[in-house]
């Protein structure tokens, strides 16, 4: 009895498994039945609608039917069956019973094996006929053997449902062909669906045309959109845009052209754009006409990085400053930041020279040196492709390192040689950055030369800078060319050269003015000498006459104020004349008394003197400091005091000292004229000699 029962509800519970299975299928066939019909329902009223423009009296039955036709197919398809099956018992005899009978058609090998075992089993529980119990038994367990390895899932396949998936998807994708392209009809007509009492008017605009509706530009450019209006409507429409971060719309009125095309040039753009169209109540979607900003450099930094010889400090421009004013060899470093990311960029030379930019990011480097005049230029490319437009031209300019400069101050001019030959020089040399090397060069033209044979050979002496790189200098230097082998009237000569420290164009030279150092001849020293004393008697001569004559002037003062000492204006005048022509001629013998003494000493240099005459001439020289008196000047000076006192009497005595003075004046001229005329005779006596 026990294993009976065990049968049973193994059997039992197969069935129950199948009927939830059924359940299940019935379930999806239904609600697939009612998603089919909501796709093509709503499909084919939306498209109709939109296309017909049906009036209320016609679209409220419209709308009634179809909600109505698919209430009904969803009670079919849906509620029925499965409401059946929840409302009746769990599980009823019936129930099993019928669901046996299902199996045993599917499974002829069971046949009505497997009802008649559940019949029978229920008999046997209640046994009113009087059957057998253990043939009952032996029955169930026979069945049970029969069905236990069976798949009664088989028996409700979910292949069952393939043609209600069919229909389903069919309809879905009608659905989406109908939204897709005709999606402002099927939106239409959805709507005046959602409101089937509202009467529509018909629509004039069907579709708009615009192009090239949103697109992409670059900075600085012009789009022109066409609009083509489907309907009926002919009449202007307007045309509203703004900017895309304004909020207020600017609005243009389109009248249609030709073949009923209406157009608009947006020109020279340079911040995006939205715009719609709209004709009445009817209205296009908002298009975007997007500008990509042109690359251009936000902040331009140059760093100029001098050369190291010029001991100049590296330093930045301004900023956005690109113009280059430096010396030659100057490294030029850039910093740019623009206003994106940056793909490729390049300095572009007028001279045809490209030199690419190091991207980081939005930002750029690079460096170039300087080495001639030229124009460059700064070419960008962001990462969709723009390039900058009209780039800014830099100028680069170089400037020149300056030539360094030398003179010989000292002696500064052609001089003959002593007999110690040596020359003390002096030379003076400056450059803008700094020297590097100073030198001496001479060249010896003898005054005897061999027949065919002319010595045109350079020579020089390298000279020591003080401080190397040093920009100004001032060398002293006694050059003694004793080592020369010199003869008389043979003639150096000499100049000084240096070269700046320009070590990127090269050293540059400079040559002083050439001057002369000449082994003068006994005759010339002597012949030289003579003339000049010569100009001397001459000018000695002149100081005479000029002092007689202010002599005489002044005798004729001192004679009118012995008649009236009280002077007027003019002999006033008159007196303070000749006391600045005297102080002239003061002035003049004391440049006689130099030039004496300068060949006095030239002449003793050259041994042309015996010691007698030169003991003469230095006699000669003490007389002039004895006529270069104090005494005159200050005779002179008591004059011009007695010029502002109101006293005759002082003015007279200062008149008659400053003529005594006078008279002293003359008579000293005349003797050193006399001592000088002596002395030349007895120095061509004593060159003679020689």
């Amino acid at each position: 009895m026990r294993n009976a029962e065990s049968n049973y509800f193994a059997i039992r519970s197969k069935l129950s498994r199948l009927r939830r299975r059924q359940l299940a299928i019935q379930s999806c066939n239904g609600v697939l039945w009612f998603v089919g019909y909501g796709f093509v329902a709503t499909a084919t009223a939306s498209l109709l609608e939109g296309w017909l423009h049906f009036p209320p009296a016609i679209r409220l039955p419209l709308v009634c039917l179809l909600v109505l036709i698919g209430l009904w197919l969803l009670v079919q398809k849906l509620v029925l069956p499965i409401g059946t099956q929840v409302l009746r018992p769990t599980w009823t005899p019936n129930i099993e019973q019928g669901l046996a009978r299902e199996v045993g058609r599917y499974f002829p090998h069971v046949g009505d094996h497997l009802i008649n075992a559940l019949q029978v089993y229920h008999h046997l529980q209640q046994n009113r006929e009087g059957y057998s119990p253990e043939l009952s038994r032996l029955s169930l367990v026979t069945v049970w053997d029969k069905i236990k390895d069976l798949d009664f899932n088989s028996v409700a396949p979910w292949q069952k449902l393939q043609p209600v998936v069919r229909f389903t998807v069919i309809a879905g994708l009608v659905f989406l062909v109908s939204i897709t392209l005709f999606s402002k009809t099927f939106n239409i007509g959805a709507m005046h669906l959602l409101h089937p009492r509202t009467s529509f008017r018909p629509q004039l605009i069907s579709a708009w045309e615009v192009s090239p509706g949103n697109v992409e530009i670059v900075e600085g450019d012009s789009v022109r959109i066409n609009i083509r209006v489907k309907g009926k409507y002919k009449g202007p429409i307007l045309l509203r845009w703004r900017q895309s971060d304004k909020k207020v719309f600017q609005t243009k009125q389109l009248l249609a052209g030709p073949e009923n095309v209406y157009s608009y040039l947006f020109a020279n753009l340079r911040e995006s754009v939205k715009y719609m169209l709209q004709a009445g109540e009817e209205s296009s979607e908002m298009f975007t006409i997007h500008v990509e900003k042109r690359p251009m450099v936000r902040l331009l930094q140059a760093e100029l990085i001098f050369p190291p010889y010029s001991g100049l400090e590296s330093r930045y421009l301004q900023d956005n400053v690109g113009n280059v004013t430096a010396l030659k060899g100057t490294r030029v470093r850039l910093y740019l930041k623009t206003n994106k990311t940056i793909k490729q960029g390049w300095l572009e030379f007028d001279r045809g020279k490209k030199l690419p930019l190091k991207p980081l990011g939005a930002e750029l480097k690079g460096q170039f040196r300087l080495v001639r005049d030229d124009v460059y230029r700064i070419r960008l490319i962001d990462n969709k492709g723009y390039r900058n437009r009209n780039p800014i031209e830099y100028y680069l300019n170089v400037t020149a390192d300056q030539k360094p400069v030398v003179r010989l101050p000292l002696p500064g001019k052609d001089v003959d040689l002593g007999e110690d030959l040596k020359l003390a020089l002096q030379i003076n040399a400056e450059d803008d950055f700094g020297l590097s090397r100073i030198r001496l060069g001479y060249q010896v033209q003898k005054a005897v030369q061999v027949p065919g044979v002319k010595d045109t050979t350079l020579r020089f002496i390298e000279l020591k800078l003080p401080n190397q790189n040093t920009t100004q200098v001032q060398l002293d230097y006694l050059w003694d060319l004793s080592s020369l082998s010199l003869m008389p009237e043979d003639v150096v000569r000499y100049f000084a050269e240096v070269w700046d420290n320009d070590a990127v164009s090269g050293f540059k030279r400079a040559r002083s003015q050439v001057f002369t150092a000449r082994f003068p001849s006994v005759y010339e020293i002597y012949q030289e000498v003579t003339e000049a004393q010569d100009e001397d008697i001459e000018n000695l001569k002149d100081i005479f006459a000029e002092s007689q004559e202010l002599k005489r002037k002044l005798d004729e003062i001192s004679r009118e104020m012995q008649k009236n000492p009280d002077l007027d204006w003019l002999k006033k005048q008159d007196l303070e004349e000749i006391a600045q022509k005297q102080e002239r001629l003061q002035k003049n013998l004391e440049q006689i008394r130099r030039e004496l003494e300068q060949a006095i000493e030239r002449l003793e240099k050259g041994e042309l003197l015996s010691q007698e005459t030169l003991e003469k001439y230095q006699q000669l020289q003490q007389l002039f400091q004895e006529i270069m008196t104090p005494e005159l000047q200050q005779a002179i000076e008591k004059l011009r005091k007695a010029f502002d006192q109101v006293d005759p009497e002082k003015l007279k005595t200062a008149v008659q000292r400053f003529n005594l003075s006078q008279e002293n004046f003359l008579k000293s001229i005349e003797r050193t004229t006399n001592i000088l005329k002596r002395l030349q005779i007895e120095q061509r006596l004593d060159a003679a000699a020689k």
